[in-house]
């Protein structure tokens, strides 16, 4: 049996974010003199994907144990394979 939960805006909204962080830290690092700002941008992506998790156990506190993969796709949360 799979368990999913429905993603709420504003949690999609920070995965969104954490999405973007993640890509300009990874254009920074193709540049020359943007390592700092990679460095910056990469830390900005690990804390909204810390925050998105929270947020989301604290709504669903079933998710706060075991595998859950979030699909932007479909903004749901699936409980994965422990």
């Amino acid at each position: 049996m799979t368990i999913e939960f429905k993603v709420p805006e504003r949690l999609q909204d920070i995965m969104v974010a954490h999405q973007a962080a993640k890509n300009c830290r990874d254009g920074c690092l193709k540049l020359s003199f943007r390592k700092q700002k990679a460095f910056w941008y990469g830390i900005k992506a690990i804390e909204l994907h810390l925050k998105f998790w929270k947020e989301l156990g604290i709504l669903y506190p079933q998710t706060n144990k075991g595998n859950w993969v979030y699909s932007s796709q479909t903004n749901l949360v699936r409980k994965g394979d422990d």
